[in-house]
């Protein structure tokens, strides 16, 4: 037990509408690494989650994750040029634009098809 290092660190994600987040992630920007049928992993600068074909309304509600990106401003930009509520079935949405959170940093979230909510941090 004296080698107790970490590789990786990955979730799976929810989805209500398998088919929609599979296109909102591609159309995100994350590539689809490994298909197995009722998941797959989507990833993007070597970071990624499993996204899975299944759905339980109280875990979904509660899912957050937090992507640390060097330009918050460019990932809200993108988030609107994907048009979400048209492109998704009103059901993704942008909840903040990029602000300023008390302890300094820039932040914005948006949520994806299933309601996962995403906090989007500028930095690392």
């Amino acid at each position: 037990m004296d080698n107790l290092k970490v590789n990786n660190l990955t979730t799976f994600l929810p989805a209500k509408d398998f088919k929609l987040c599979c296109k909102f992630y591609e159309d995100l920007g994350f590539e689809k690494t490994v298909d197995i049928g009722d998941s797959h992993r989507y990833e993007k600068d070597g970071f990624g989650f499993w996204l899975k074909d299944y759905y339980v309304k109280e875990y979904a509600d509660n899912t957050m994750l937090c992507l640390y990106v060097a330009d918050v401003t460019s990932w809200f930009e993108h988030l609107k040029n994907l048009d979400l509520h048209n492109n998704y079935n009103g059901l993704a949405k942008i909840f903040s634009e990029p602000h300023d959170e008390e302890h300094g940093s820039v932040i914005m979230q948006f949520g994806d098809p299933t309601g996962v909510l995403w906090h989007v941090y500028q930095g690392t």
